[in-house]
């Protein structure tokens, strides 16, 4: 007799037993395959079951434990077919087998097969076997479609850290008693109106960071951006123009002007594909910063997938500048995969492994970069829909300068909150 019972994602065994007396070939068969069994020598029951059915004993039992020991070896569909026959036979074990099947059709990437059997198996009057049933359906049955995402909404991020290298150059370049590592503040806001549907929208943000013992670097960043959202060939598609206005250091640096277009499409009900591409003009607002002078094009392709509660993501992005002066027109490649998924209790996780290429060609000696990135952030849940994060970065930049061959390490903590 085996009575044991393995939770959501494993076969539900129970108890077997032979219905009836039915030949000493096949009951010492039976008996050696239940031996077996409790062993955990799978082919060796699966051989003595199989021959009990031979020799006569064709009972529900037999039929189930053949199933078992199939699945157990990982002949998904011969186990499939025996719980398949198992519930046509003897509808009293119709939903244990349908349990099992749909384990086996599982295994075999055959989700839709699974989610019906696993519905018919939910409807069984064993509290325990529903209960398995309805954690399975849990696990596969698609999100249910987003909310209505809001007319207006608004978004506040406050964080403070430690960044080593604000100026991302080497130490050694640096002039004696000089350093570019700094405690830092910053603050970033976003207002935003998305149609309900296919229309038009628009976002306004600000961002603002201050380094105390490198105030050379501060920074002010407004943007506004107004954007078309339709629908075109089993596309999204948004489109709209750009505006930017940057300060450093308390002084007027660089105005964008520009235009996004955006493609974007589920290719599955897990799997989403976006292309975006952007160009826009700069201009210097201060006459010291003459050399941001041109233009910038960009394109970004992205992959997103769901994994149960995890998230995948995988970006490309080309990005091609040409300024007025050559040691600000890189052409860079760069390649970002993320990951994200929820913890145990209010924690979730996410890591970043990012690699960049830049060549400056356009100087008299060519420069070339490759710059490599890692990322772990730890974010909370708080009350009343505010979230904690806890951010670290590690930069590696190598170059044919030694001047731009530098590290960084920079640590972050910040509260943010959505506002619908």
């Amino acid at each position: 007799m085996r009575c044991a019972v393995a939770l959501c994602g494993a076969l539900l065994l129970i108890c077997s037993t032979t219905a009836g007396a039915t030949g000493q070939a096949a009951a010492e068969a039976f008996a050696a395959g239940s031996r077996a069994f409790e062993a955990g020598d799978w082919s060796g029951a699966l051989a003595a079951f199989e021959a009990a059915r031979e020799a006569g004993m064709d009972e529900p039992s037999v039929l189930y434990d053949i199933g078992v020991c199939r699945y157990r070896l990982g002949a998904y569909a011969q186990a499939e077919r025996a719980f398949a026959e198992l519930a046509a036979r003897w509808p009293v074990m119709a939903p244990l087998a349908e349990y099992n099947a749909g384990l086996a059709r599982y295994r075999l990437g055959d989700e839709a097969g699974a989610l019906a059997a696993f519905r018919r198996a939910a409807q069984a009057s064993d509290p325990t076997l529903a209960r398995l049933a309805g954690r399975m359906l849990e696990r596969l049955s698609p999100p249910a479609p987003p909310a209505p995402v809001p007319a207006r909404s608004a978004f506040v991020d406050l964080s403070l850290g430690f960044d080593d290298n604000v100026a991302l150059q080497d130490d050694a370049s640096l002039a004696a008693g000089e350093s570019t590592d700094s405690p830092f503040v910053a603050v970033f806001g976003q207002l935003g109106r998305a149609p309900a549907g296919n229309g038009f929208g628009g976002t306004a943000s600000a961002y603002a960071v201050r380094y105390p013992e490198a105030a050379e670097f501060d920074q002010d960043v407004a943007q506004v951006a107004g954007f078309f959202r339709g629908a075109w060939a089993g596309f999204d598609v948004e489109l709209g123009p750009e505006l930017a206005f940057s300060t450093l250091d308390g002084d007027g640096f660089e105005r964008r002007l520009g235009a996004a277009f955006a493609l974007e499409r589920g290719l599955s009900d897990a799997v989403r594909l976006e292309a975006r591409l952007v160009f826009e003009t700069i201009d210097e607002i201060d006459d010291r910063f003459a050399f941001v002078d041109g233009t910038r094009g960009a394109l970004a392709l992205t992959l997103e997938r769901r994994a149960g509660p995890a998230r995948f993501g995988l970006r490309y992005a080309l990005s091609v500048d040409d300024r007025a002066d050559p040691a600000a027109s890189p052409t860079r490649h760069h390649f970002t995969l993320r990951y994200d998924r929820p913890l145990d209790g209010p924690w979730a996780l996410g890591a970043l492994a990012a690699f960049r290429t830049g060549r400056y060609d356009d100087l008299a000696e060519p420069r070339e970069e490759e710059r490599r990135e890692l990322g772990l952030t730890l974010y909370r849940d708080l009350p009343d829909r505010w979230q904690l994060a806890l951010d670290y970065r590690y930069t590696s930049n190598s170059a044919n300068v030694d001047a731009f061959d530098y590290e960084r390490h920079r640590v972050q903590l910040g509260v943010n909150r959505v506002f619908p």
